[in-house]
């Protein structure tokens, strides 16, 4: 670990530095270096395939605080996508059950492609809660490779048709543009993918969709290629007009009822280290368009958890002598526990403060 240029990418976010790099010549882990300058290895299983090109092995959420999604090796063939809620201590494999599908041991699993280009946020995380990914879905030994949609956070995932090609989301999710493989046909939905409205079109090779956002008229610009005559058609979608063809809803501007409160919480609740942070989305049903330019975070101050010290889940030492007391982490008077207070010659930093995480 002496030699720094064993590591590759960099993400500063949330008060942390995530990082991954080669432990030996064999091994590659995800690395974070918390406010105390400390150095911790978080997983030494990541897979060496998703370090080539723009590929990531692991990426953070830039909305919800110690969100990781990280690209673990499962064994010799596979590699699924591992997610953690509490800045990388504990990670669950990525799964999906979906209805009438069959998978082995009930669980299906997914493999997303992470990305370190300098706009994977924008491509990743279009929203505060708003999360797309293209991915691998492994069901007994079929793969088929997918766009997965989140609306919540990441909390639950929709996974579209494997026949799509390309999937944009538009007005802050009101609606979802998406095309199929050499189909020449169109499909939108305007609530979360719940009902699908299908536009055939003489486009039958999109390799760019572009949106153009404009106050209650989305508008989407597609770039079509004639492979046989070698040239590229620009076309365009107005919603505004579809919606009218198809009766969905009226043109109107989304009001106070039409939103709801989306928490970004962490595994441990809707607070986290003294802070609830909150924004407001479109609710699924609500028929309108979202003209806001921005969604602004909502921060209150919150009392703290116990899980709020990430050594809680770890040492076996802090349940027995914290408590907590009206909604505050506190020492128990009753222990005999006292802090350590150590000191280091020539004014080092004692090695005191791991919050949880393997030294």
């Amino acid at each position: 670990m002496a030699n720094f240029s064993n590591f590759r990418k960099y993400f500063f976010i949330h008060g942390n530095l995530y990082t991954y790099g080669w432990k030996n010549e064999s091994t590659l882990c995800l690395w974070m270096m918390n406010k105390y300058d400390r150095l911790i290895s978080l997983n030494c299983d990541l897979s060496v395939q998703d370090t080539r090109d723009d590929k990531c092995p692991f990426i953070i959420n830039p909305h919800i605080p110690c969100f990781i999604y990280a690209n673990f090796k499962v064994d010799n063939d596979r590699t699924l996508t591992f997610t953690s809620r509490d800045c990388g201590k504990h990670f669950f494999a990525l799964e999906f059950k979906p209805k009438g599908l069959q998978c082995t041991l009930n669980n299906c699993k997914l493999k997303f492609d992470l990305s370190c280009a300098d706009d994977f946020i924008t491509k990743n995380f279009p929203e505060k809660y708003i999360i797309q990914f293209g991915g691998t879905l492994h069901n007994r030994a079929v793969e088929k490779h997918q766009t997965c949609l989140s609306f919540d956070g990441g909390e639950n995932y929709m996974i579209l048709n494997y026949e799509i090609k390309n999937a944009v989301i538009l007005n802050r999710r009101s609606i979802i543009f998406v095309t199929k493989n050499m189909s020449g046909k169109v499909w939108f939905s305007y609530n979360e993918g719940q009902n699908w409205y299908g536009k055939s079109s003489l486009l039958h090779n999109l390799i760019e969709l572009i949106p153009i956002e404009l106050p209650n008229h989305p508008i989407m610009a597609a770039v079509n290629f004639n492979s046989h005559e070698n040239y590229y058609i620009v076309s365009q979608f107005n919603f505004s007009n579809l919606i009218g063809v198809f009766k969905l809803m009226t043109e109107r501007t989304c009001q106070d009822e039409d939103f709801e409160i989306f928490y970004a919480y962490s595994r441990f609740g809707k607070c986290f280290q003294g802070q609830e942070i909150s924004y407001l989305k479109k609710k699924r049903p609500a028929m309108c368009f979202d003209n806001r330019t921005e969604v602004v975070s909502i921060i209150k101050q919150c009392p703290c958890s116990i899980t709020d010290f990430h050594w809680y889940c770890i040492f076996n030492y802090s349940k027995p002598h914290y408590q907590v007391k009206d909604g505050f982490c506190m020492l128990n008077p009753l222990s005999n526990f006292t802090e350590p207070r150590l000191k280091c010659r020539d004014d080092g930093v004692p090695l005191i403060e791991w919050n949880g995480y393997d030294s």
